[in-house]
This record gives structure tokens, sequence and C-alpha cells, in this order.
């Protein structure tokens, strides 16, 4: 079902490439703050906070989580709060918690189940204090701990699971146990324990220990590598062990952006995955949107 979505966006996506080339793309008037307030206030459709108006005109959990700290400090709290009850909505409805979520209400993955849709939706339930929607939907929300427990997580070393392709920050390039998804098992057990939500990370591996690992594991004296078998070097490593508030030392987050910006990922703006083109990137985007 999920191949169907896929079709119908890239339709839409080729019909605004088409249109932008010939009317152009839209010009906001004003200073950066004036423009940055009206794009923000364009991508509020009324129902939910979409990505953008352009190619991404929907929801996706991911970047809505990344962004809605910032969204709530500007005043947007009634629009945070309807953006999570949608979310929910469809959530709960389709049983599933996936990345993407149409205008028309339907949920989809781009193009895997992806460790982080979970972890950004609790990290986002708790930052923006909606306990009445915790409470609300504390029984599908503790199912999903146990799939997300069961689908993700390794039990025998509290990482994500070897050998499986999710869909994570970099939609299309395979990885086995990154960094980043490892972040976001960390982040899952620790939200859902302050959430009040009954969760199997209780009884295995505590947020501490999970924190430890990740360490243990990524962690090289001078930056988080990309993955378990990988010392690379890329953005996303090196940012969100941090973001996330996992580790917090600040010799750490200099050493991370030392490592960063050596590799040049903060040119020409921040903040670019990695220094080259992996040689696993999805071959068809690779063709047709070779920077992506």
């Amino acid at each position: 079902m999920d191949t169907l979505h896929h079709l119908r966006e890239a339709i839409h996506m080729f019909q605004r490439r088409i249109h932008a080339a010939v009317n152009g793309i839209p010009q906001h008037k004003g200073d950066p703050k004036a423009i940055c307030k009206q794009i923000v206030k364009d991508c509020w459709n009324g129902t939910f906070f979409q990505v953008s108006t352009g190619h991404f005109s929907l929801f996706y959990m991911r970047d809505f989580g990344m962004c809605i700290e910032a969204l709530l400090k500007l005043g947007y709290k009634k629009e945070v709060q309807k953006t999570l009850q949608f979310a929910l909505t469809v959530y709960s409805r389709e049983n599933r918690i996936t990345t993407t979520i149409s205008k028309k209400g339907d949920g989809f993955d781009v193009f895997s189940y992806a460790p982080d849709s979970f972890a950004f939706l609790l990290y986002s339930l708790r930052v923006s204090n909606n306990k009445e929607l915790v409470e609300i939907y504390k029984p599908f929300l503790e199912l999903q701990i146990g799939h997300f427990y069961n689908t993700v997580v390794d039990e025998k070393t509290g990482l994500v699971q070897s050998g499986r392709n999710f869909s994570s920050i970099k939609d299309h390039a395979k990885r086995s146990v990154s960094c980043y998804d490892s972040c976001c098992i960390a982040v899952a057990a620790r939200e859902a324990t302050m959430l009040g939500l009954k969760n199997p990370f209780a009884d295995t591996y505590s947020y501490k220990k999970i924190q430890e690992k990740i360490k243990e594991t990524f962690w090289t004296g001078d930056y988080f590598a990309d993955c378990e078998a990988s010392n690379i070097i890329t953005g996303d490593a090196n940012v969100f062990p941090h973001w996330f508030g996992i580790f917090t030392d600040k010799k750490m987050i200099t050493k991370s952006i030392a490592a960063v910006q050596k590799q040049k990922l903060d040119q020409p703006f921040p903040l670019k995955y990695t220094s080259f083109v992996p040689k696993n990137f999805f071959f068809p985007l690779s063709v047709v949107a070779p920077n992506y």
C-alpha cells in the first residue's frame, strides 16, 4: 500500500518541478526574520505543520520533532497541540507509527520503519507537556513501545539490530547499526520512562545502560563514528548524540564540532551528512538528484 503513496508523491514532486521551472520559486519580502516568519506561517495548513509548501507538503514526524521546541518558543502552542492530535489520530487508527502522513490523513513509511519516528513522537509529547494526549493514547503508545523494542532493539547489545535496513535520517542510505538509530533507542527509553509509560526497557536496558553502550561503541575519543563497523565522520552522528541531550559533556561537544569542521561538513551550509557520496546511496535517486 505504501508504494501507491510513494508514486503519488513522486508525481506531485514532478509536477511541482515543472511548475517551478516555468513560474519560478515563490519569493517573500522583508528581512530574514520576516521571511522566516512567513515561511513558518505558510507551513501551517490549518490542521498540522507540514514540512514545506514545496515538494514535501506533508507531515514528517522527524522534521516536526526537530522543530517543536522552536515552535513552542515562537508561540505556536495551539498549532503544536493540533499537529500532535492529528498525528496520533492517524497513527492510532492505522495502528502504526509512520515516518510520514499525507494531507488526507494516510500514514506511510519512506521507505521502511524508522526508529526515529517513535523516538521523536515521545520526545514531542514530553517537550510540549501533553499529559492529556499521553493519557488518552496510553494503551496505543505502550503497544507501540513493545513493537519498537521487538523491531529495533538488539537484546544482546541494547543498540539497533544488525542487518536490518531501517529508514533513518539518511532515508536512502543503507547502514547497519548506526550511531543515529542507536541514539533513537536511547531517546525512546528515556522518554517512555519520563512519560510514565510501561515499557520493556525498564526490565532490560535502562537509558543509562544504552547511553554507556553508545559511548563504548561509537565514541572514538575525538568524534562519534557513523556505524559500528565504520569510523566515517558524518554530520548526523556528531550532532544528534548532543542534540538529543544524551551526551552533554562540553569537551565531547567541542571535539565533535571540530571533527565536523575538519571534514568541511559545515560548508557551504550546515549540515552535510558526509564529505562524499556514499557507495550505498540509493541508485535511482543518485541519478535524478545526485546532490540529495
